[in-house]
Formats: C-alpha cells, structure tokens, sequence
C-alpha cells in the first residue's frame, strides 16, 4: 500500500491559522471584520465594488443575504 503522504493528491494537512483580531489580516489569509462594525444598527448595506452596487442584509431568520 502507498504511503498518502508520498502521493502527489494526497490532501494536505489544514493547520489552524493564528488567530487574527478584527480588521488585521495575516499574511495569506483574509481580513476579519465583524458584522457588527460593518451594519452597527442597520439591518443591511449598500457595497460598491467596480461599477455595480451589492445590497448585504441580514433576514428575518437572522442568515445573510448578498443580492446584486
């Protein structure tokens, strides 16, 4: 039997990443933001990327919604 980690699509062991505080990032990994800092009170937001505008809101059922 072949060793799995010799072989070439072997899946690599995912290591925990640091822990990053709100708004830092670590080299690789992606920023945290906390919802709260982004909405504060408001139930949704407007986000501008290139040409388009995006609506990011939260439901009634408390689950995220990102429309177009």
């Amino acid at each position: 039997m072949k060793d799995p980690a010799r072989t070439p699509h072997a899946p690599k062991e995912r290591q925990a990443a640091p822990a990053a505080t709100t708004g830092e990032s670590v080299a690789g990994e992606r920023k945290l933001v906390q919802l709260s800092d982004l909405l504060g009170n408001a139930q949704g937001i407007n986000i501008a990327y290139g040409e388009q505008v995006y609506r990011l809101q939260i439901t009634k059922a408390g689950k995220l919604i990102l429309t177009k």
